[in-house]
């Protein structure tokens, strides 16, 4: 039975759409003078019917019956005019609250269009279905049902393409838009492969003053403004470009995010894969894209009339001013009758969600702490930072699990904790002096489909900067429903810098007057601040060593000893007048780097992607690479290093979705015996104050899933001051993965005391690696180098063997002492370096499952007849173990420890006893009894004891 419900939702053109699911009139936006031909007096058809859901935050309309004109024979937008059919289509918008943030004084989001037509009209949004090849619109044949829901803030519709039944749901929960597709195969003898398109041309749109530069502009359409599109893994797109996840994995992006400018970042964002805020139960995980085509909207989607998809892309054209997206979800056979069910989000940019059962939430907090003396209407800010204070806004969203029709349920007493580190330097406006860094608030009650918030002020003080990380803690009643969400602050880096007492691995992030290092760094060298001496070093890859500077340009690493009274460290500002270049987040120096460790930092004062990063080699200068381009050609290595000052120890940072923080200092390698000149990007952080929106401390964790083929053991070294805690060994799937991902050594600081480092032989000769990787599995063996440059005790652990799959054995041997341990049954491994100098340990690594600790035959015998002649005790274990032997009296009490923790192999073992106790004294006559425990590395222990007969 065909069946249209339409919820008071059919008007006539000049009506303001309303109804229940769409409270308050819409404007009108793109009606005259923007896209509607001022002498059309019925841009609209007579019966014009859209149904929408939405909350404050976001809003999706969908077209259900009716025709739009835009344009006309001359203009505007189009010419001629393009008559569409709104059937199927969307129009994606902004709720009427929208962000809580501003960041331009005309510019406001509430209500911001995001597709062309949006949010009246249904116009250059929409969807095809892909059976056996044949692309057909959503909406293209009539709709069986259309229907807006009460209970749960959703609406759906049904049609049939090309034999196969349609039913689209699209739900909105906090500041993201839930599309939900059903597509079922109605033959009853034929299998069809059954895949999705969507897309749209972008068509931003704001309530503001019609002005390029900020509000009233529409973006990314007929040339306005161009709108600012980013990746998470490479620069923002500016020429058409198709994503490909088969073909290049590591290209493909996971987001890509619209937004109306770089400052104004308000926008959506499309996820290709699921991420931490969308995986939820197996009915609700997103699907996974496989293609992505960014370019201009009629090559892309085609005209807006003609509905279709020809995705084609014109290489090296802009497509910024005309700007359209399609994400394509492969094809996959569907049997008949059987149903494929798909699934994705629309996000804002702005918002931080977890939309999983029982209810929405998002955290709207600043993205970027900007550096600049004055807001955006020009009053001075609060220690030149903007925004300060930060205003956080959290969001509880009652739909899903508790919103449902005749089974409503409101979140009573529901409880937002906001929590940064202690210590970050962080204050929650209202918290108590004891815990300035966290607060919580309530919220009384959350009716269901309604949304609510509470509100958090948060300072900070001179010494953050970087990526400051926060928590939201949400929890509700009823069932004690927990949610944890997690978030970033990126601070921008003032014109001062924190210095540790000795090493200080450091850039220069401005342009100073006076670029001498002495008058730079003379506050740290003030009488009245408790100080000493500084001395500046930077690496020469020609000599191999460090040389004495003076000076240091932007974008160059250098190392900054510093001698001073006390340990904590000393924060000042920078003198010589310090500044920023012309426009800083665009030029920036040229480097040039030689072949082997080169120090470089970040010429600006927010950080960069380090994928982002090109690169010309002397060997081939005739043509730019991409970061990635320059690992896979063996130019560059897939990691670079940074120190950190208050561990005394360096940290790898994997270039792949790794930064370069502000005032740091870094060690890249270049692998190739040519040169490499190095092409630092613009800075392209959303949301910095001020950016024009025309043409124009800490590193991410490497993401390191320990698999039987991929994985790696962590390395750590330590003495009573000293430390080098990253360095690892690993097994991947094959060589060149391997070589991408090896790592060398960093040179030890010029104050460094120790180091280790796995000795791997590459190209026919042993390398010091920080990294070393094999390319198969099976047995292997490394060798482990120390370097120590005072005597003293040493202990090397492996923090995170726990991780690493259970089928994989560790042995470590020290030939000094011929002590063997096994990694799984002792935390570490200590020894004593009477000298400076270096040891060495081995290393090996096999394969296996876990045995039993069965303990065989054990045999006493005596070396010799005579009566103080040692006893040799031999044991067989089925599998290797951690073996202790003792020498127990008859009664049980213990005489004298052969071995604790002694590695033992599987097969026969042997020990011997002088016949002597703990003190070095002879044992008198008598019967005594050998204890052997084995351990084996699952865990289980086994005991077996033999007689020992002692005759003087």
């Amino acid at each position: 039975m065909n069946r249209i419900l339409l919820r008071a939702l059919i008007a006539t053109a000049t009506a303001a759409i309303g109804g229940a699911a769409c409270a308050q009139p819409v404007p009108d936006l793109w009606g005259t003078p923007t896209c509607i031909d001022p002498e059309n007096m019925t841009p609209r058809s007579e019966v014009y019917g859209v149904n929408f859901v939405q909350n404050p935050l976001m809003r999706v309309g969908m077209g259900i019956v009716g025709q739009v004109t835009y344009g006309g024979e001359n203009g505007p937008c189009f010419a001629p005019g393009q008559t569409v059919d709104i059937r199927g289509r969307f129009a994606l918008s902004y709720g009427p609250l929208g962000s809580n943030q501003q960041t331009s004084a005309n510019f406001v989001d509430d209500n911001m269009a995001l597709t062309l037509g949006a949010p009246f009209d249904p116009f250059y949004c929409y969807a095809g279905t892909i059976v056996d090849d044949t692309v057909t619109q959503f909406g293209a044949n009539a709709f069986n049902e259309a229907f807006v829901g009460f209970s749960n803030r959703y609406q759906w519709g049904v049609t049939v393409n090309d034999g196969v039944r349609v039913r689209l749901q699209i739900e909105v929960v906090a500041d993201a838009a839930r599309f939900r597709w059903q597509l079922t195969n109605t033959s009853t003898d034929a299998t069809v492969n059954v895949g999705l398109l969507w897309g749209a041309g972008l068509g931003m749109l704001t309530l503001g003053q019609s002005n390029p530069e900020s509000g009233g502009a529409f973006a990314s359409f007929f040339g306005q403004k161009d709108g600012f599109i980013t990746i998470p893994n490479g620069k923002p797109p500016v020429t058409d470009k198709f994503y490909d996840r088969d073909a290049d994995p590591n290209g493909f992006p996971k987001w890509v995010d619209f937004s109306f400018g770089q400052t104004d970042s308000f926008g959506f964002r499309l996820e290709n894969i699921p991420s931490e805020a969308t995986q939820d139960i197996e009915v609700n995980n997103p699907s996974e894209a496989t293609r992505f085509y960014l370019g201009k909207y009629n090559f892309v989607l085609g005209e807006p009339s003609a509905g279709g998809f020809p995705r084609a892309i014109v290489p090296d054209t802009t497509f910024l001013d005309a700007a359209a997206f399609c994400q394509e979800f492969p094809s996959i056979p569907v049997a008949p009758g059987a149903t494929r069910n798909m699934l994705f989000y629309v996000r804002s940019t702005w918002g931080n969600g977890d939309y999983r059962l029982p209810f929405g939430a998002t955290i709207d907090a600043p993205k970027t702490i900007s550096a600049t003396p004055t807001d955006f209407a020009g009053n001075p800010t609060v220690d030149g930072m903007f925004p300060n204070p930060l205003p956080i806004r959290v969001y509880v969203d009652n739909v899903g699990g508790f919103a449902f029709d005749g089974k409503e349920f409101p979140l009573n007493d529901t409880r937002v904790t906001l929590s940064f580190a202690a210590n970050s330097g962080i204050t929650i406006q209202g918290a108590s002096a004891n815990f300035p860094h966290t607060r919580e608030r309530q919220i009384a009650v959350v009716q269901p489909q309604d949304i609510e918030f509470v509100d958090f002020n948060v300072t900070f003080d001179e010494t953050v900067v970087g990526q400051i990380p926060y928590t939201v803690r949400i929890e509700s009643q009823p069932g004690n429903v927990v949610k944890t969400l997690t978030g970033l602050v990126n601070v921008a880096a003032r014109s001062q810098i924190e210095l540790f007492p000795d090493a200080n691995m450091i850039g220069l992030p401005f342009e100073f007057q006076d670029s001498s290092l002495e008058t730079i760094f003379q506050p740290f060298l003030d009488p009245n601040v408790p100080s000493g001496d500084l001395q500046f070093y930077r690496w020469d890859p020609v000599q191999q060593g460090y040389v004495i500077i003076n000076s240091a340009p932007r974008g160059q690493g250098f190392w900054a000893i510093y001698s001073k009274t006390g340990a904590s460290p000393v924060l000042s500002p920078y003198t010589g007048n310090p500044r920023s270049p012309g426009n800083f987040l665009a030029q920036a120096p040229l480097i040039q780097l030689k072949s082997g460790f080169n120090m470089i930092a970040n010429p600006y004062n927010y950080r960069i992607p380090i994928n982002q990063i090109t690169g010309v080699s002397a060997s081939n200068n005739q043509i730019s690479r991409t970061f990635r381009e320059l690992i896979d050609l063996g130019l560059i290595q897939s990691f670079v290093s940074t120190w950190n000052p208050e561990t005394k120890d360096y940290q790898l940072v994997a270039a792949e979705d790794g930064f370069l923080e502000p005032h740091q200092g870094y060690w890249i390698n270049v692998l190739s015996q040519d040169d490499l000149t190095i092409n630092y990007p613009s800075v392209n952080d959303i949301f910095i104050a001020g950016q024009t929106r025309k043409p124009g401390k800490g590193s991410p964790a490497v993401n390191w899933p320990q698999t039987d083929a991929k994985w790696r053991l962590k390395l750590s070294a330590r003495t009573s001051g000293e430390q080098d805690a990253e360095n690892y060994v690993g097994s991947v799937a094959d060589a060149k993965e391997a070589a991408v991902l090896r790592v060398n050594e960093s040179p030890m600081s010029p104050v460094q005391k120790l180091s280790l480092s796995v000795e791997q032989t590459l190209a026919g000769k042993p390398t010091r690696m920080a990294q070393a990787l094999a390319d198969k599995p099976g047995r292997q063996e490394y060798k482990l180098v120390v370097q120590a440059k005072e005597a003293g005790d040493v202990t090397v652990t492996w923090p995170n063997l726990s991780q690493l799959p259970k089928n994989l054995r560790f042995r470590v041997t020290d030939p000094a002492t011929n002590v063997t341990r096994l990694l799984r049954q002792t935390s570490g491994y200590t020894f004593k370096m009477d000298q400076p100098g270096t040891r060495t340990l081995n290393l090996t690594v096999e394969q296996g499952g876990i045995d039993a600790a069965i303990i065989g035959n054990v045999v006493v015998s005596r070396n010799g007849r005579a009566t103080n002649a040692p006893v040799t005790i031999s044991y067989a274990l089925a599998a290797e173990a951690t073996t202790s032997v003792r020498i127990l009296s008859a009664s049980g009490k213990e005489v004298y420890s052969i071995t604790r923790g002694r590695a033992d192999r599987a097969g026969e073992n042997q020990v011997t006893w002088n016949l002597r106790n703990s003190a070095n004294q002879a044992v008198a006559p008598g019967a005594y009894r050998v204890e052997i425990v084995a351990e084996s590395i699952g865990g289980e222990r086994m005991r077996k004891t033999a007689v020992v007969n002692v005759i003087r």
